[in-house]
């Protein structure tokens, strides 16, 4: 099975062109996500536990162990990987991490892991999206003898938001130094702003174009601004406009930034932009930008399905309406160091 976990969702895709293979697939899927055994020896060697470091030897000391803690202690010792947590964390403090962290996932016991399932993983708390050329009465009648043994349930319908920045504020967090990069350019550092509803369509599309006439390319001001004139090596791992919750976040930033050009960084990307909203973009590059984007939506790939599903999971959580606002003015931004 593959299953890739979000910050309030997990998705389980699948996906052939032979028919019995997708029922017996189908079955499998559902029977896991929604009948799992939980057994402790699974949690055990799953999630984590207590043994020695070396079983051969009794006098080693005790570890902490198991699939998912090794996983993310790994990828929470990696700086880029823990910046960019750090500043969901703390822009989205009503989230998860997707992933685990090492710190907290010591705290689960398997009774809470069974509650959290038996609340969450349910058909009420479920979107089920499928694509091809099988009939959707078929779908529905099989899904419908697979899901007809559970009585339906109060989901929790609450759409997490980021927090309010009604004025700038500055937070540092600490991480481990990269051995690749230069010890005396350590710091990532990074400017957000709140932006939009992103069920608006075409303010959110506006802003996606925006974002690329700023960020894409050696040629782009931002990229001249920061990357070309020395002051990191690349943008931080944060950066660009996102747009995979109801509220949008636009971020820029740096890594690999020596700590005197910390606030020089700051100050640079708010002079481009001051800069870019004075003088406009040349029609041109807007033209390229959008050609570009026509080009994607023309593409057709194998991987065109997994796109249409992803955009499909995202607007689960975009339902609801918004008016378009002023953008012209300046935004309350946060800046992570």
């Amino acid at each position: 099975m593959n299953a890739f976990t979000s910050s309030d969702h997990t998705t389980y895709p699948f996906a052939t062109t032979n028919a019995i293979d997708y029922e017996n697939l189908r079955d499998v899927y559902l029977d896991a996500t929604l009948h799992p055994l939980l057994k402790e020896a699974d949690f055990r060697q799953e999630g984590w536990r207590v043994g020695p470091g070396d079983v051969a030897d009794p006098k080693s000391p005790l570890l902490f162990k198991g699939v998912v803690y090794n996983e993310m202690k790994g990828q929470m010792s990696d700086a880029s990987y823990l910046f960019y947590i750090r500043f969901q964390d703390h822009i989205f403090p009503s989230i998860n991490n997707s992933g685990g962290d090492p710190e907290k996932i010591t705290d689960l016991a398997l009774e809470n892991l069974r509650e959290f399932h038996k609340k969450h993983y349910h058909p009420s708390n479920s979107k089920i999206f499928t694509y091809g050329d099988i009939p959707i009465k078929t779908h529905l009648k099989k899904l419908g003898d697979k899901l007809s043994a559970f009585e339906k349930i109060r989901a929790e319908q609450e759409l997490r938001e980021p927090i309010k920045l009604d004025a700038p504020q500055r937070l540092r967090v600490y991480g481990p130094h990269d051995p690749l990069m230069d010890k005396d350019s350590q710091y990532k550092t990074s400017v957000s702003w709140i932006m939009n509803n992103t069920s608006n369509i075409v303010e959110t599309f506006s802003l996606r174009v925006l974002s690329n006439l700023l960020l894409d390319g050696y040629g782009s001001p931002m990229y001249r601004g920061l990357i070309e004139a020395k002051l990191g090596s690349d943008f931080s791992p944060n950066t660009g406009y996102d747009t995979s919750s109801k509220t949008g976040v636009f971020s820029v930033g740096l890594q690999n930034v020596r700590q005197e050009h910390v606030q020089q960084v700051e100050d640079t990307i708010h002079q481009v932009l001051q800069e870019m909203r004075a003088r406009g973009f040349d029609s041109k590059k807007v033209d390229g930008v959008l050609h570009q984007l026509e080009l994607g939506l023309k593409h057709v790939s194998l991987l065109s399905t997994d796109a249409l599903m992803i955009i499909c999971v995202n607007s689960f959580n975009l339902t609801e309406n918004c008016q378009l606002r002023d953008v012209g003015h300046a935004k309350p931004y946060i800046w992570l160091v």
